[in-house]
This record gives structure tokens, sequence and C-alpha cells, in this order.
């Protein structure tokens, strides 16, 4: 495994076959670190099977089409003993007190935490459901 972040490897944010990180948006790589130190636990992206929890190309059936995974700017986290809803719970608690600025947007009604560094919409994050 190759460290790419404090808590995460290039394995975990690219798919099979891929290694060039400059696909990752800087920003990505911090929020997930901060997400994962507020978390307190810790979280797998591509592993047990998954392989297009993080970046994905721009061939990739999974996900929309225009989807923030495939511009390098969106992550799906998956903590370790603990539900995504208490992970989204969580996140919503630190961005109340000013806490990850690089947030853009949250989805919600999933098995997994989808975060992403798209640009706020007046200074809010969006809570989105695909």
């Amino acid at each position: 495994m190759t460290p790419l972040t404090t808590h995460f490897c290039v394995e975990e944010l690219l798919p099979a076959g891929h290694a060039d990180t400059s696909v990752l948006h800087p920003n990505l790589l911090i929020l997930i670190d901060q997400v994962r130190d507020i978390l307190g636990v810790p979280c797998t992206i591509n592993a047990d099977g998954r392989q297009f929890c993080g970046w994905r190309p721009a061939d990739c059936p999974i996900g929309a089409a225009h989807s923030q995974h495939k511009i390098g700017k969106a992550a799906d986290l998956h903590p370790v003993g603990m539900s995504a809803d208490d992970a989204r719970h969580l996140i919503r608690k630190a961005v109340a007190t000013g806490m990850l600025p690089l947030l853009g947007a949250v989805e919600d009604g999933v098995s997994w935490l989808h975060v992403d560094v798209r640009p706020r919409v007046g200074g809010a994050v969006l809570w989105f459901h695909a």
C-alpha cells in the first residue's frame, strides 16, 4: 500500500490499474483526513471488493455521468464500526461549529458516507439524495 494522506493510501482512492494521483483534487485529500479524525474510527474507501468509491474514470458505469467522483472531488467512506447515519450526524455537528470548511456536499440516505469538495452554495453544505 502506498501512503497518500495521513489515513489513506493510493489504492483506496484509485481503482485497480490506475496510479496517477494528479486526478485527485488536493482539497479532497485534506477533507477525507479531517473527516476521519472527526469520526474517530478507521475508515475504508476502496476495500472489501469495492474499487470505485474514490476517483472514477470517465468511462466508469457506476454513478452519475457528471459525478464529483469523476473529477476527483468525491470519496465514499465506510467508517469501521459506525453507521453512515451516525457518521453524518457527527459531520453535521462539526459543520455547525465551523469545522470542515472544505466540505461541499454530503449524500444522505445511503449506507456509505459520501463527501465531496464541490463549491458550497450560499456558504452552506449541500445535503442531497441521489
